[in-house]
């Protein structure tokens, strides 16, 4: 019962943006349209969820990004591998 209730709201976000799809172009292509704005937004949400989750998780994934930058002075010389 919950992915159903999950679609319709997903779509009744939206569903301004696709009455206006449906209009101009039909209901083959609002389908199409739907299918791949919904696999956009999974896409998205794994992005953030990987990415909340390797910095909780990881310790060296969070010291990628805590790196400290002088504040004066001359900035650090990187090297290429």
């Amino acid at each position: 019962m919950v992915p159903p209730a999950l679609l319709a709201a997903f779509l009744a976000c939206d569903a301004r943006m696709y009455g206006f799809v449906l209009r101009r172009r039909g209901l083959p292509s609002l389908l199409g349209f739907a299918g791949l704005h919904f696999l956009v937004n999974v896409t998205i949400t794994a992005g953030v969820a990987t990415g909340a989750a390797q910095w909780l998780l990881s310790r060296t994934f969070r010291q990628l990004y805590d790196a400290s930058f002088p504040v004066g002075g001359t900035p650090p010389r990187w090297e290429s591998a």
